[in-house]
This record gives structure tokens, sequence and C-alpha cells, in this order.
């Protein structure tokens, strides 16, 4: 999850490896890391459909951007701290 300021990175582009954009740099830097060619990276960073949220602290007009947000993050959240091996907790905290 990447989160950007708007005023300095509106989207991330385009996927296209000739581009450049945010979309560009993130494949350029997993190629460096990886120690790839740069056309090798092509198709590294993934970007799931409609995962792009633009949310902003002067308009709360669109409070359902917001929660579609949150209900994603907390998605990726749940994946981290999920107990695996068996058990299930339910109605109670499992730290």
């Amino acid at each position: 999850m990447l989160l950007l300021n708007n005023d300095a990175y509106y989207k991330l582009g385009s996927p296209r490896p000739d581009r450049a954009n945010l979309y560009g740099l993130l494949e350029r830097a997993w190629a460096l890391t990886l120690r790839l060619e740069p056309d090798e990276a092509f198709g590294l960073v993934y970007r799931p459909e409609g995962s792009e949220y633009q949310l902003s602290l002067a308009d709360h007009a669109d409070e359902r951007e917001l929660e579609a947000f949150l209900y994603r993050a907390s998605y990726l959240c749940k994946v981290a701290t999920k107990a695996f091996g068996g058990l299930h907790c339910f109605g109670c905290s499992d730290v």
C-alpha cells in the first residue's frame, strides 16, 4: 500500500515501460533491487483494479471513498495478524 501526497503525485500513471511516471519509477526501483535490467522488471508492480483512492482532509463530501479505502486497508491488515494453523479467534482479541 502506497500513501502519496496528491499535490506531488496525482496517479501512478500508465503501466507501460517507456513512461516516465511513478509506475515506471517503482518498476525501475524493483529492477535495481533485484539486479535486473529495467525492461526485465516490467510487470513486477501490480495495481489491482479499483485500488486508487483520493482522500482529502479539506473535502468531507465523499465519505464513501474513505470507507472503501479503510475497508481495503483493514483487509490487508488482517493478513498480517491472522492466526494460521487451525486456530480460530471468535469474539475476542488474539493478543
